[in-house]
C-alpha cells in the first residue's frame, strides 16, 4: 500500500496524500494489471477495487466533478458482483467517455446480491488529464473475493 505523505507544491501549500486502500501485483501476468484490495466491510472492498480500477485507467487527482452517475448491478454471488460492477465501470469509459474520481456503494442481500453505486465522473479530456492504462476488460484470471481473518479481501486482474 502507498503510504500517506506530506507534499508540498510549487506555491507553498501542503496537501497530505490518503492512503491507498489497494495494491498492485507484480509479475502477474503480460498485458494485464493485476491488483488486491482489503477492507473491513464488503462495501468498502467493492469501493477499494473501484479506486484502483480508477487509479490505474487515471490519476484521479486530475478528474474534475463534471456530474455524478448511478450504476446498479446485481448477482447471486459476491464474485459476480465485483466482477459485474468493475465490468460496468471499464464499460462507461468505453461507451460514454466517463472517467471515476470516487464511488459510494450499498449492498443488499435479498435472494441475491444488488449493488447501487454513486460517483462523481468526468468525460475523458487528455488535454488536462492525466490518462493511464486503457483498461480494456475485468478477466476471469485469479478472480477471488473472499472473507480472511475478519477482512473481505479480492484480487483483480484487469486487461490493459
Amino acid at each position: 500500500c502507498l503510504d500517506a505523505k506530506d507534499l508540498s507544491s510549487g506555491d507553498g501549500s501542503v496537501r497530505r496524500l490518503r492512503v491507498m486502500p489497494f495494491r498492485y501485483l507484480e509479475d502477474v501476468a503480460i498485458a494485464d494489471l493485476a491488483f488486491e484490495a482489503e477492507s473491513e466491510s464488503l462495501e468498502g472492498l467493492f469501493e477499494d477495487a473501484a479506486m484502483a480500477l480508477f487509479e490505474a485507467m487515471a490519476n484521479t487527482a486530475t478528474l474534475r466533478a463534471a456530474g455524478k452517475r448511478r450504476i446498479v448491478v446485481r448477482a447471486d454471488t459476491v464474485e459476480d458482483l465485483l466482477y459485474k460492477f468493475l465490468s460496468e465501470v471499464v464499460y462507461l469509459k468505453d461507451a460514454e467517455a466517463l472517467l471515476f474520481k470516487n464511488v459510494d456503494v450499498a449492498i443488499t442481500v435479498n435472494g441475491g446480491y444488488t449493488l447501487v453505486g454513486e460517483g462523481e465522473y468526468d468525460v475523458v479530456d487528455p488535454s488536462r488529464q492525466e490518462l493511464r492504462m486503457d483498461v480494456k476488460a475485468v478477466t476471469y484470471h485469479m478472480f477471488r473475493v473472499e472473507k480472511r481473518d475478519g477482512s473481505w479481501v479480492c484480487t483483480v486482474v484487469v486487461d490493459v
